[in-house]
Parts: structure tokens; sequence; C-alpha cells
């Protein structure tokens, strides 16, 4: 009974990696663990053998630079502050001088990568959200890139999914324009 209990368990977590639908073709996830994942760097692959790799793409960072902002939630919950603090951690160590997260009290750019359910939902659908306990949405709209989820394992399979699609080649970090992912966890 506990074998079955736990068969049972381990294919309900892996259920949002199966509806995971995103475009570009989405690439195969790894499973972490999430007390590790979200204070670790993401995994980003910083080799691209294709030239026009960065065409129409949102240019994250070049030349140790960014122009981005990190924003997170006024009221952040702690797993909130850690995955944004997961994404300066990465930029830094990839060379890319930014500051440390702010919150949505400080005034709206352009540039902004935002963690979390903030005042910048404006920009969103209105299903941004809707994803389920475990799932998760990364959408680039305009210059900006949205990160939302509505609980910290939600956020580690985000933040994991964005390594794997940002484009790196060492020297400039980019997502393609208009780059949408949504997993839904439907097993409320």
């Amino acid at each position: 009974l506990i074998r079955l209990s736990s068969l049972a368990l381990a294919l309900l977590m892996l259920l949002p990696a199966a509806l995971t639908a995103c475009k570009p073709a989405p690439i195969p996830e790894e499973t972490t663990d999430s007390q590790d994942s979200l204070t670790e760097s993401l995994p980003i692959e910083t080799e691209t053998s294709e030239p026009d790799a960065f065409e129409n793409t949102l240019l994250l960072a070049a030349d140790g630079q960014t122009a981005y902002t990190v924003i997170v939630p006024d009221y952040a919950a702690d797993w909130e502050l850690t995955a944004a603090e997961r994404l300066v951690k990465t930029l830094a160590d990839l060379g890319v001088t930014v500051t440390p997260a702010v919150d949505t009290s400080t005034e709206a750019s352009a540039k902004e990568i935002v963690v979390g359910y903030t005042n910048r939902n404006s920009e969103l659908a209105e299903d941004f959200y809707a994803v389920g306990m475990a799932g998760y949405h990364i959408a680039a709209i305009g210059e900006k890139l949205f990160i939302g989820a509505n609980t910290e394992a939600g956020m580690t399979a985000a933040l994991d999914k964005l390594a794997a699609d940002l484009i790196s080649d060492g020297n400039r970090l980019a997502i393609k324009q208009g780059y949408v992912c949504k997993a839904v966890d439907e097993t409320q």
C-alpha cells in the first residue's frame, strides 16, 4: 500500500511537466530538489552554434551589462524573494552587473524582469496566474519578462524552464521575442 501510494504521488508530481505547452518548442525539464534549486544559479548553457541565434530576441544582457531590473512584489513571499535573488545571482555568475531585486514601489520601466504577482500585472492576460498550485507562466511581453507562479514549487519549475530556454554565447544572454511558456497543474 505504501509503495502504491508513493507511485501515485510520483505520477501526480510529473503531471505539470506533461502539461507544459511552450513556444518555441519545449525542452525536457530535469527534476531537482526545490530547496537547493531555488538558491543555486540557473544552469544556463553558454555556447550556441547557431549564427542567427540572437535574431528576434529580447537581449537581457551583453558585455557584462544589463538595462534590466528584477522586480518583486511589495509584499513578496519568501520564495518569490529567493527566486529573484537566484536570477540576480545567475546574472552575476555570468559576469553581468545587476542591482539587487527591487519591489514594485519603484517607478516602472520598459526593461524589467518581473518575478511574482505585482502591480505590473495590468500588462498580462487575465489568466496569467491560472496555472494551479505547481504550475507556472513565463512570458516576454514587449521588452519585459514576466515569471509567475502560485507556489514555491511552481516558481522553481519556472526558473528551471527559463534557464533551459535562455540563449547565451558567453557574452550575450537573451530569450526569443514573444516567448511564452505555460505549465498548468490541474491536480487540485
